[in-house]
């Protein structure tokens, strides 16, 4: 998850405390904040609710830093950070502030340069393009069937444990993948009305 990110160093946390450093929090969001917000998309986290958690946790990080030992026997930073997210998302979830995740249009920007036919078309017209496709897909597909699609599609879970979290067979997962791709195919390529 935290590929590239090296070891925690006990140095870079202390340089965090000084709140005008705005060189150290860029690199602490680079290192940090986008392999947590991948974690909160994978657990079913839509986009701008992924951002807002990963905000918050950063947020609360910069609040608590002058007070944070970081204690390398009682673990990896990146536990604390997995752990913190975990709780954020949990309690975004009890307020209702978590969405239904559905298949998320900016997942899908590389899928549309691909299936539509159209190259001439500037990405903000494919992207149009593609929230009109998404809306009109998603309701013909019962809602497991987008989840399966998205975790493992987009998110990039394993077919195992997509169907293990969703209580389906592998082989439903991989149908579902392709009967989602077919449709989305199938509708970028048609002339818009």
């Amino acid at each position: 998850m935290f590929r590239g990110a090296g070891t925690t160093c006990v140095s870079f946390l202390s340089r965090l405390s000084a709140p005008d450093d705005q060189l150290s929090w860029r690199e602490f969001h680079k290192r940090y904040g986008i392999p947590l917000y991948r974690y909160a998309r994978r657990n079913g986290v839509a986009h701008n609710d992924a951002e807002d958690i990963v905000q918050e946790l950063e947020m609360s990080f910069f609040r608590a830093v002058d007070g944070f030992r970081y204690d390398r026997r009682r673990g990896r930073f990146r536990g604390y950070l997995l752990t913190s997210i975990s709780r954020i998302i949990r309690r975004f979830r009890a307020r209702g502030r978590i969405r239904e995740a559905v298949i998320d249009p900016v997942d899908l920007t590389e899928f549309v340069v691909a299936a539509c036919d159209d190259a001439a078309q500037t990405d903000d017209a494919r992207l149009s393009r593609l929230r009109e496709t998404m809306a009109s897909v998603q309701a013909e597909f019962h809602p497991t069937t987008l989840e399966a699609f998205r975790r493992y599609a987009i998110a990039g879970e394993s077919a195992a444990e997509t169907a293990r979290l969703l209580g389906m067979d592998v082989a439903s997962v991989y149908q579902a993948k392709s009967r989602v791709l077919k449709r989305i195919r199938e509708q970028l390529n048609t002339e818009p009305t």
